[in-house]
């Protein structure tokens, strides 16, 4: 009986130990961050991040023009003639007769593309002031930022043009558990042209005319793209002059050649 009884005591007490290791190790692998993520508190600390977060911004400017980007622009003036009679939201879009009950009347896309823009400005000018931005460097710190710039005012342009006031965000939302605190109120249209003006010129400051990778030149905004930004929006304001002028830069950028016209009789 007795040997009977240590038999069981060492079988539970080794159970007990079992199960304590592998408490021990899920606690361990619980407060391990994943090696592919990061937590907030470990983010810009690298280049690296940085550039991942703009690639997340180009993400969302994606999202936010989805297949929409014809209607939102192009497709509200007598530039084209596009055959939607059966589809309620594009003819909205395109009569400009907007309301809250079409799905493209949501700005909230657009929003996503502003908050990560403005975290990258916010964060790689602090990481510029820690000197992990530096001279050996500085070619980086200006493509990153100037791209956010110019995301931001490309994506404020947009939803202008499409919803004239809109609350005007230049610093990243973080909550503070007040929801108030997110309840921004519209701002003014010239307002806003003021921050696209502003945004663009910082970067055309910094934004070289091309990149050292052919397909980043293609794909990310460069000086020339601002030109081109600069020359839409103002043809939009009506003034011609300036916009002639940074067409003209456009033309002049051995980068650029103009696409041949479509010939209808070929």
């Amino acid at each position: 009986m007795e040997e009977t009884y240590k038999i069981r005591h060492f079988f539970y007490l080794g159970i007990a130990l079992i199960l304590l290791g592998t408490a021990t190790s899920c606690r361990k692998m619980l407060d391990t961050h994943p090696t592919t993520e990061y937590a907030s508190t470990d983010y810009w600390n690298e280049t690296a991040q940085a550039s991942a977060a703009l690639n997340g911004a180009y993400n969302y400017l994606q999202n936010a023009f989805g297949n929409e980007f014809i209607y939102y622009g192009e497709g509200r003036t007598d530039n084209l003639d596009l055959n939607v009679e059966n589809n309620a939201n594009s003819m909205d879009v395109i009569n400009n007769t907007l309301d809250a009950t079409i799905s493209l009347s949501d700005w909230g896309n657009f929003y996503q593309v502003i908050k990560q823009a403005n975290l990258i400005i916010r964060n790689v000018k602090a990481m510029k002031d820690r000197n992990i931005y530096n001279s050996s460097n500085i070619g980086e710190y200006n493509r990153v930022l100037g791209q956010a710039y110019g995301l931001r005012a490309y994506t404020y342009f947009y939803m202008t043009r499409i919803w004239g006031n809109v609350p005007l965000l230049t610093e990243p939302a973080e909550s503070n558990g007040d929801i108030n605190a997110y309840k921004t109120p519209r701002t003014d249209t010239l307002a806003i042209y003021k921050q696209v003006e502003d945004d663009l010129d910082s970067a055309r400051a910094i934004l070289p005319a091309t990149y050292s990778d052919a397909h980043a030149t293609r794909s990310q905004i460069t000086k020339g793209g601002i030109d081109a930004i600069y020359t839409d929006y103002y043809m939009w304001r009506n003034n011609m002059d300036s916009a002639l002028y940074y067409s003209q830069q456009v033309l002049s950028n051995a980068n650029y050649k103009l696409a041949q016209l479509y010939d209808p009789n070929v």
